[in-house]
């Protein structure tokens, strides 16, 4: 009987498709965690930050945080909305990083590809190599 279902059925084809889903997934994992690891970023520190998000845009990359498709926060530094390509937050709701991709600044309307971040007075932009870092002001 498991013979025959399995000619019925194409057991091999059924394998074959799978382990292609898995390879298309494992590739798309890769693509998006290389955007917040291998390319320029801008990293931001939580303080005391208020998120806005849907629930079905989130999506779990293990140690490295939770990827949020499209977010807005704020925070004592400003206010950020990303509207599509994602933001990474940390496990520890720490840090955030979003893609450098498209970065354009003017004083405090700092914006890339699908995201801008309008900073508090008390605050600046500073890059490091090719990443950007968001910190108070030093008195």
């Amino acid at each position: 009987m498991a013979g025959s279902l399995a000619v019925n059925y194409n057991i091999d084809e059924i394998n074959k498709e799978e382990e292609q889903r898995l390879a298309d997934l494992k590739e798309s994992i890769h693509k998006q965690i290389s955007i917040f690891t291998e390319k320029p970023v801008v990293f931001i520190e939580l303080e005391s930050p208020y998120f806005d998000f849907e629930p079905e845009d989130i999506h779990s990359l293990d140690t490295l945080g939770t990827l949020y498709a499209s977010i807005r926060v704020s925070d004592n530094w400003g206010k950020l909305t990303v509207s599509k390509g994602g933001c990474l937050l940390s496990n520890n709701f720490k840090f955030m990083r979003i893609t450098a991709r498209g970065f354009k600044a003017n004083q405090k309307h700092i914006s890339g590809e699908d995201w801008v971040l309008i900073l508090n007075n008390d605050y600046e932009l500073v890059a490091v190599n090719q990443n950007y870092f968001i910190r108070k002001l030093m008195p």
